[in-house]
This record gives structure tokens, C-alpha cells and sequence, in this order.
């Protein structure tokens, strides 16, 4: 019997809490692989101020395999610089690929050179440890992945190991990939309560259980934070969403999604689409399947801005007081050795659109910090676990 419709046959959870459930998660077959993305020296591109460029090239590796799947559910969290993925063996040609070719239209058009490697899930095993998923459900027709078990983690050190090409995607190929739905028009999402915090929390705890419960108990305790009601902290909301035209984010879209249509032919049909999108959240109005109030009603609720894939990932708007609050949680828990962590904090927020169609109000969009977001999160992170491996090695107590 064939694996393929697993993703498809899945339950949905209704909240992102239930991540501290075990139960919400079930083993992905053996008969699948995790594709591993990540931009190389994303922190260089940062620096330069290309954060937007790498938030698409992680998307971009995405919008790859869900078209290349041709219908096919698949499973995917995005990682700001990069992706993870799960995908059945028997669409690992097809993807692979994609990828493959994704890779190609980053360095060309972004300038920024990509990792992309697959590991199958049996593999994963045979070191001893799992990878399963969750589903949760934005809205209706719009699911998100949540990985654990650790595999994800693992397929991530093994494509980046000392037998990384062992896993590396490789090929090269001029076609350009199919990137039909990958969008980035709206500005930057200004915090409307002072900071856009980025938050990464990994539960050091050997034990798969004891993990989910430092991730439900963390979480309860971030919510009472963001009192009065955190869904305040909700990073877009229709206070903050802005479209101007041209949008400054067009050059990507275009550069991306060009495809085989003459250049000239494809930046016209753009500029002349997000004109009449302009026209619509101008005047409150409905432009052929873009209804503008609708959209944005569905697009607050399908924004993925709270993520997992082993690691915790979220970005919220927060008051300075509210930063303070989560920050002495974090530290203390990290003190008594439940976790690991890292932050960012800015002035607003990014978004990156996957648009598959209006019509059925199918489409999700990926929330990032600016100026660094996830990736400088990630290199806090990255710290602490340094400095905690080095206090176990010398036999002190975190």
C-alpha cells in the first residue's frame, strides 16, 4: 500500500498548544525522506541587507516541492533562512529536481548559495531517534507541519556533517523551477506594541516526553505573559498591513517565478496584477478572485508566525515590559538546564506569501523578524548550547 496520501490522511489540530501533546503526532513512514534547505552564510547576506532575499530563497525551496508534488500533500516548516520537508520516496526524483533547480535560480537571481540535502526517514531511525508530525489547521484547507521526535534536528546535522555528500542534492539544470505561487508584496509589518520579538527554544531533556512538557508548560507561561490576551501579540493585524505599487518586494517575485515566459511579458503581467491588487485595498473592493476585505481576514488567520520542527519558533509583537517578562522566563528555565534559546528583537516584521488559490482561500504566509529575525535567534541559540556543552564538560551545574 502506498504511503503517499499519509500527510493527507492526518487529523488536524485545531491549536498550536497541542505541539505539547504527544499524541497530536504520528511517525512519518519509512518510505519518506526530509529535504534539509538552508541558505549558506545567510548571516553575510543579513549584513548586507538582503533578509528579504533570504526569506525567499527558503520559501522558494518550499513552493519547489509542493509543485513538483503535482498534488500530492506534503510536509513542511519554514525556517527563515531555509526549509525542512517531508516528502515520499516516490517523489524524491521529481523534487530532487526542483530543488535542485531552486538552488540554481538563487544563485543566479539572488546571489546567495543554498544547502539542500534529503535524508530517509529509516535512516533517521537507525540512529535511534524518531521523526513524526502534526498537522495544524489555520483555517479550512490550510495545514502547516509540526516535526518531532528529533529527526528533523538529525537530518539537519547529517546534510551538514562529515558525510554531508552522502545526502546532498546535486544536478544542475537551465530549465528555471516552478515557483507558480510564491509572492512577496506586503510591506514590512510594523510592531504595533514597540518590538517584534523572535523567539527559538530547544528542550535539552533526552526524554521525548519530558520535552513536550517543558514546550506546554513554556508555552502556557509566554501566554500569561502577553496578558491581557495574547492573541494581541499576533505580529500581523489589520492595523499594521501596508501595500504600496510597486511593491518593494516585486524584483524578487519576479526574478523567482519568471519561469520560461519572456522577461519583459512576465514583469507586465506582475506589475499589472498587483495594480488591480493596489485598486482593491485601495477601495475595499473585489478584483476578480482578489476580494480585498476577505483576503485579508483569511490572511491574518493563515499567517504562520509560531512554528516547530524540534525547535520552538516564534515571532510576536510584544511591549517592552512583555519582552522583559518572556526574556527572565526564558533565562530561568535555561538555568535549571530545561533549555536552550535564542532571540531577536526589531522594529517589525516580514511576510512571505504562498498563494495556491483565491478562489478556494488556499494560501499561507511565513512571518519572520526583520533585520536578522530567526537567523540572529539562531546564532543566540547557538551560543547558549555552546556554553552549556562546555559547563557539562567541565562538570558544572547549568
Amino acid at each position: 500500500m502506498s504511503s503517499s496520501n499519509f500527510i493527507a490522511s492526518l487529523p488536524s489540530m485545531e491549536e498550536f498548544q497541542g505541539l505539547g501533546d504527544l499524541s497530536n503526532f504520528s511517525p512519518i513512514p519509512d518510505d519518506w525522506r526530509m529535504y534539509c534547505c538552508d541558505v549558506i552564510n545567510s548571516t553575510k547576506a543579513i549584513e548586507a541587507g538582503r533578509y528579504k532575499a533570504v526569506n525567499m530563497a527558503g520559501a522558494a525551496c518550499i513552493m519547489a516541492a509542493i509543485n513538483a508534488a503535482q498534488g500530492t500533500d506534503i510536509a513542511y516548516v519554514f525556517g527563515g533562512d531555509g526549509a525542512t520537508i517531508a516528502v515520499p520516496n516516490s517523489l524524491a526524483a521529481s523534487v530532487d529536481v526542483a530543488l535542485a533547480r531552486t538552488k540554481r535560480m538563487a544563485r543566479n537571481a539572488y546571489k546567495l548559495e543554498m544547502r539542500v540535502g534529503a535524508v530517509p526517514v529509516d535512516i533517521i531511525r537507525q540512529h535511534g531517534v524518531d521523526v513524526r508530525v502534526a498537522m495544524l489547521e489555520l483555517s479550512p484547507g490550510n495545514r502547516v507541519a509540526l516535526f518531532s521526535g528529533g529527526g528533523s534536528q538529525l537530518a539537519e546535522a547529517l546534510v551538514k556533517g562529515d558525510k554531508a555528500e552522502t545526502y546532498l542534492v546535486t544536478g544542475s539544470s537551465s530549465i528555471p523551477p516552478d515557483l507558480d505561487g510564491l509572492s512577496c508584496r506586503w510591506e514590512p509589518l510594523k510592531a504595533r506594541h514597540g518590538q517584534m520579538l523572535c523567539i527559538l527554544v530547544t528542550a535539552v531533556a533526552d526524554d521525548l516526553r519530558q520535552r513536550a512538557t517543558v514546550y506546554h508548560e513554556l508555552l502556557k507561561c509566554i501566554e500569561s505573559s502577553l496578558s491581557p490576551d495574547w492573541r494581541l501579540a499576533q505580529p500581523v493585524r489589520a492595523d499594521n498591513m501596508r501595500f504600496r505599487w510597486p511593491p518593494r518586494g516585486m524584483g524578487l517575485e519576479q526574478q523567482a517565478t519568471i519561469g520560461t515566459t519572456p522577461a519583459w511579458k512576465h514583469s507586465m503581467k506582475l506589475y499589472v496584477s498587483s495594480l488591480f491588487q493596489l485598486f482593491a485595498e485601495r477601495f475595499d473592493k473585489q478584483v476578480g478572485a482578489y476580494n480585498a476585505p476577505v483576503y485579508r481576514t483569511e490572511l491574518r488567520a493563515n499567517s504562520d508566525y509560531r512554528r516547530f520542527d524540534d525547535v520552538l519558533r516564534m515571532v510576536i509583537d510584544v511591549t517592552p515590559q512583555q519582552h522583559r517578562a518572556i526574556d527572565e522566563l526564558l533565562t530561568a528555565s535555561h538555568k535549571k538546564g530545561d533549555i536552550s534559546y535564542g532571540t531577536h528583537c526589531s522594529d517589525a516584521a516580514l511576510m512571505t506569501c504562498l498563494l495556491f488559490s483565491l478562489e478556494d482561500s488556499r494560501h499561507i504566509h511565513f512571518i519572520d523578524g526583520t533585520e536578522g529575525g530567526f537567523t540572529y535567534a539562531a546564532r543566540d541559540m547557538k551560543k547558549r548550547i555552546a556554553a552549556m556543552k562546555g559547563d557539562r564538560e567541565k562538570g558544572m551545574v547549568v
